[in-house]
């Protein structure tokens, strides 16, 4: 599904804490989009361009986000490569703001939070609550998006969830 943001003007924004996560073969890149400028965007045209330490072209990561960044927001993205290269050196950021978001996106009101270490849970911590509907229609998957931020208010990780119902009805 296509839902068009109007555009009011060239949307501005700046990638914020990127961090470079590696496990193994697997690498991810996580970090923040923030908004600023006055106009919604959709962060799916970010890029990094991976380098070894000659400063040649390694791979190139799409990252994305889940939600449209609307103005002094801030949204998770993440951008992850199951091979990621050994040579691995730097990396340089390409990110183009587009005034188009794809897919669906409605906001739920989050009525009750409660988030704690879980050792049975996975990476050990867990979120559970009550999200309210407050519009005339039913919402299907609700995603909750979680970020994490240390005590100096850097983005340190992140993680998203779905709703144990499949479909929210109002109210």
């Amino acid at each position: 599904d296509l839902k068009p943001i109007e555009q009011q003007e060239k949307p501005k924004g700046e990638v914020k804490d990127l961090q470079l996560i590696r496990s193994g073969n697997f690498g991810r890149f996580i970090g923040l989009l923030k908004n600023t400028g006055n106009s919604p965007f959709s962060g799916n045209k970010l890029f990094i361009n991976l380098k070894d330490k000659k400063n040649s072209f390694l791979d190139t990561v799409l990252c994305f986000t889940d939600k449209p960044v609307y103005p002094q927001e801030e949204v998770s993205f993440a951008c992850i490569l199951s091979n990621f290269p050994s040579e691995y050196g730097s990396h340089e950021i390409f990110f183009e703001p587009e005034s188009r978001f794809y897919g669906n996106f409605t906001p739920f009101k989050i009525v009750s939070e409660k988030f704690k270490n879980d050792s049975g849970a996975l990476e050990g911590f867990s979120l559970s609550g009550i999200l309210k509907n407050d519009t005339e229609y039913n919402i299907t998957y609700p995603k909750v998006i979680l970020n994490l931020f240390d005590q100096n208010k850097k983005f340190v990780g992140g993680a998203i969830g779905f709703g144990n119902q499949t479909r929210l009805a109002p109210g």
